[in-house]
């Protein structure tokens, strides 16, 4: 069953919202330069900041009992946050936004991948057979890198999907785990592994605008609109809508930096395209016939 129309369209305003929040982090990622490890120090920086006044104001008395929460579990989950923060930065100075976000885009089915090795939850058929497709348009992207910067950068967008699945599959295996909360520990751990090989120059007023406009595109306000359209849509619809950025990252990058794909990037990014979509199709008619 649907939920209320009002708040069902309300839902996709902010999925939608969401995804053209996500796909800017692109834009400020090719505008910024600056080398990975000072850009990643600064965006780790005002995500701190800016998600922890979020925390505050949404929880207000209750806010040191949730931190208070926080246990080993969350702190696992915070370092491979971390790590794909990390990964994100790497991915950007080596390869194209196309292959990141593509790449990134596989990341339900390595979570259902980990998911059947770690907690032996079992994948429907479909699921099998969209991962083997975008395995093969993955394998693509990465032959067609072959010998250059981009394999490199490919790799590195890879190990953030890995990351990122196994903060779902490990979320699946602990039980409840307070996402925010993880999330503001990442940005400090990223902030803390990026700073010794950060530049000692302070940024201009200029960079330090771009910089909290990345930090406040790409994960404050993609966090806060995906969480509020994600509990008003069924999982699959959220899902669907939210592919939204694997076009409008490219599309804003070739628009105003004329980045264009490898002809590899390419066919490899179709390929996995369309298994997500045939995927999330299915999931979307099935929600519908309940």
């Amino acid at each position: 069953m649907h939920p209320a129309h009002p708040e069902r369209r309300l839902g996709i305003v902010f999925i939608v919202a969401a995804s053209l929040a996500w796909s800017l982090g692109g834009v400020f990622a090719r505008i910024l330069a600056m080398d990975m490890a000072t850009m990643s120090l600064w965006r780790a920086i005002f995500a701190t900041l800016m998600l922890s006044a979020g925390f505050i104001a949404l929880n207000r008395g209750d806010t040191l009992r949730r931190l208070a929460a926080f246990d080993w579990r969350h702190f696992v989950i915070a370092v491979s946050g971390a790590a794909a923060m990390l990964a994100y930065i790497g991915a950007i100075a080596f390869t194209t936004i196309a292959n990141i976000t593509i790449l990134y885009a596989t990341g339900p089915f390595i979570a259902a991948g980990l998911a059947w090795f770690w907690i032996g939850e079992r994948a429907a058929p479909r699921t099998i057979l969209a991962s083997a497709v975008t395995l093969t348009g993955v394998a693509i992207m990465l032959g067609g890198s072959l010998g250059s910067a981009s394999l490199l950068g490919d790799t590195l967008a890879l190990v953030m999907t890995a990351t990122f699945g196994f903060s779902i599959v490990a979320m699946k295996r602990w039980g409840a785990v307070d996402m925010l909360v993880t999330t503001i520990a990442s940005s400090i751990l990223t902030a803390l592994l990026s700073a010794p090989f950060a530049s000692l120059a302070p940024p201009s007023p200029r960079e330090l605008l771009l910089l909290a406009g990345f930090a406040l595109a790409s994960v404050v306000l993609g966090f806060f609109f995906y969480v509020a359209g994600a509990r008003r849509l069924p999982a699959a619809e959220a899902g669907l809508i939210s592919t939204l950025e694997i076009g409008l990252s490219p599309l804003l990058v070739y628009l105003l930096f004329n980045e264009i794909p490898t002809p590899a990037g390419l066919l490899g990014g179709i390929v996995i395209v369309g298994a997500i979509l045939w995927h999330l199709i299915g999931d979307l008619r099935r929600e519908r016939a309940r």
